[in-house]
């Protein structure tokens, strides 16, 4: 029997379970929003559109338009 296994054993206890399923869902739910954000951060990158800091495929819209302005000199 493992410790998991062990640790119900000793507490059956319907509030413990509430309790422990609760935090469960909570954190499933916090990891799932985080993933559905790196998701759209991603098509975002893809699309070429900036992420939150403002940079475009790994590169600060600053940088890109001194890029822009070097190339054109």
């Amino acid at each position: 029997m493992n410790d998991l296994e062990e640790f119900f054993e000793r507490h059956q206890n319907e509030e413990v379970f509430a309790g422990i399923e609760k935090r469960y869902r909570k954190s499933l739910k916090n990891l799932e929003v985080k993933t559905w954000k790196q998701i759209d951060g991603i098509q975002g990158v893809i699309k070429g559109e900036p992420d939150e800091v403002g940079r475009v495929g790994g590169i600060l819209m600053t940088e890109r338009e001194e890029i822009k302005h070097n190339r054109q000199k």
